[in-house]
C-alpha cells in the first residue's frame, strides 16, 4: 500500500499598474529583433519565477488529460482552480490505491492557512478528488493563530530582519541590480519600446508582473505585455528574482532549514506510522514550499547564487520558476514493498517530478536513510529550533 503526504500551494496577487514617470539616459542601439506573439514556442514562459504557470513546468501526465468546465467565481482565477483540480485528478490516477473510494475523515486530513486563496485551493483540490457534490461534507483541521506549521516565517523576527537585510546596498540582489548586465538590460528594454529615457526597475517590474500574471492566467493567449521582453531579458530578470528568493527562503539564508522544523517533524511522524490518516494535505504559500525544500536538502547548488556569477549559474538547480510556480506542490509518498530488509520506502515529488538525492537510490529512499538524514527534526524540539 502507499501513504501520501502532500504540501500544496496556490497564491494570487492583485496587480495594479499606474502611470509612471520616466527618467535617466537612453541607449542608441536596441537589443534584439524578437517578436513574442510570433514565437510558437515562447519558452521564456517557463522562466517567470514564482509567477510561472504550473501547467508549463509540471511533470508529465500518466493518463489522459481531463477536461474541466469551470463556472466558479472564486478566490482563484479559472486557470488556478483548474490547476489544483487537475492536479488532484492526476494524483488520484497515479495513486489509485491511496485515493480509493469516497471521502472518509478517518483516512484524510486537510488543512489550509487562514487565507481565502488557500481555502479555495483546498476546495479545488478536493473537488478533483471527490467531486463537487462532496465539498460540503469534507472537513479541514483548524489551524492555530500562530501557525508555525504552515507559515513559520510569519512568527520569526529573525526571518523578518533578514528579509529587510536583502534590500541593503551590499546585498547580492542590490549588487546585481547595479551590475552592468542588469543596467544594460534596462537600457535595451527602454530602447526596444522607443523611450528616450531609460525606464526604472520599478517600471520594468510593473510590465514584467503584468506579463507573467496575464500569461499564467491565459495560457493559450500571448500576453501583449510579454512582447516587451526578449528571452535574454527574461533570463536576466528571473535571475534577479532568484537572488531575492535564494537569500530570503533558501540556502542563502542560514536559518532556512530550521525554519521548516515543524513541517519536517510532522512529515516524519506521519511517515513512520502504520496507522492513522493515509492522506495528509496542507495548503500553504510559496515561502513555505521553498523553506521546506531547504530542510529536505533538495535542489542545492554547489555554488551560491551571487551578483557576479550569472553566466556560470545558467544551469543552476535553484530556479524559482521550477521550484515554486503557481500551484507548486511537494508530495512525499510511502511505499510498503516486499524487500525483507527494508520494506518501507519513501519517494519525494516536486511538482509531479521525482526529487532525487545523492543519498538514496534513484529517488526511492529506504526509510532508514530518510531517518538518518532528518533525525534532528524527528527528535528535536521544534519550538526551540525553528527560529534559531
Amino acid at each position: 500500500m502507499t501513504l501520501a503526504h502532500c504540501f500544496l500551494r496556490f497564491s494570487v496577487i492583485i496587480l495594479i499598474i499606474t502611470t509612471v514617470k520616466l527618467s535617466q539616459a537612453r541607449s542608441s542601439t536596441c537589443c534584439d529583433d524578437y517578436c513574442y506573439s510570433l514565437d510558437p514556442d515562447r519558452t521564456q514562459s517557463k522562466h517567470f519565477a514564482t509567477k510561472t504557470a504550473y501547467e508549463v513546468i509540471r511533470g508529465s501526465s500518466t493518463s489522459q488529460e481531463h477536461v474541466v468546465r469551470l463556472e466558479y467565481e472564486s478566490f482563484l482565477t479559472d486557470q488556478g482552480w483548474d490547476d489544483l483540480k487537475l492536479l488532484a485528478m492526476r494524483e488520484k490516477d497515479r495513486f489509485s490505491e491511496v485515493f480509493d473510494g469516497s471521502y472518509d475523515e478517518q483516512r484524510y486530513l486537510f488543512r489550509h492557512t487562514k487565507t481565502q486563496r488557500t481555502e479555495a485551493s483546498f476546495k479545488a483540490f478536493a473537488e478533483g478528488l471527490f467531486g463537487e457534490e462532496s465539498l460540503d461534507s469534507i472537513s479541514t483541521e483548524p489551524g492555530p493563530n500562530d501557525d508555525v506549521l504552515l507559515k513559520p516565517y510569519d512568527f520569526c523576527p529573525a526571518y523578518t530582519a533578514n528579509k529587510e537585510k536583502i534590500k541593503d546596498l551590499d546585498s547580492e540582489l542590490s549588487k546585481f541590480v547595479r551590475s552592468p548586465l542588469y543596467t544594460q538590460t534596462l537600457v535595451d528594454i527602454s530602447t526596444r519600446l522607443g523611450f528616450q529615457d531609460v525606464l526604472t526597475t520599478d517600471q520594468i517590474d510593473a510590465m514584467w508582473n503584468a506579463c507573467r500574471f496575464e500569461q499564467a492566467w491565459r495560457l493559450q493567449q500571448p500576453s501583449p505585455w510579454c512582447s516587451v521582453f526578449t528571452k535574454t531579458h527574461v533570463n536576466v530578470i528571473e535571475y534577479k528574482e532568484d537572488l531575492n528568493y535564494y537569500y530570503q527562503n533558501s540556502y542563502g539564508y542560514s536559518m532556512g532549514s530550521n525554519l521548516s522544523c515543524h513541517a519536517m517533524a510532522d512529515m516524519m511522524k506521519h511517515m513512520e506510522r502504520d496507522d492513522g490518516e493515509q492522506v495528509v494535505g496542507y495548503f500553504t504559500h510559496e515561502s513555505a514550499i521553498q523553506i521546506f525544500l531547504v530542510a529536505l536538502g533538495a535542489r542545492k547548488d554547489t555554488e551560491a547564487l551571487r551578483a557576479d556569477n550569472y553566466y556560470s549559474m545558467r544551469q543552476r538547480q535553484f530556479v524559482s520558476s521550477d521550484l515554486a510556480p503557481f500551484a507548486a506542490n511537494v508530495a512525499v509518498v510511502r511505499y510498503e514493498c516486499d524487500d525483507p530488509v527494508e520494506p518501507v520506502k519513501l519517494k519525494f515529488f516536486l511538482n509531479e517530478k521525482t526529487l532525487k538525492f545523492d543519498w538514496c537510490n534513484k529517488g526511492l529512499c529506504n526509510w532508514f536513510e530518510v531517518v538518518y538524514q532528518y533525525r534532528r527534526f524527528l527528535d528535536g524540539n521544534c519550538d526551540e529550533m525553528y527560529c534559531r
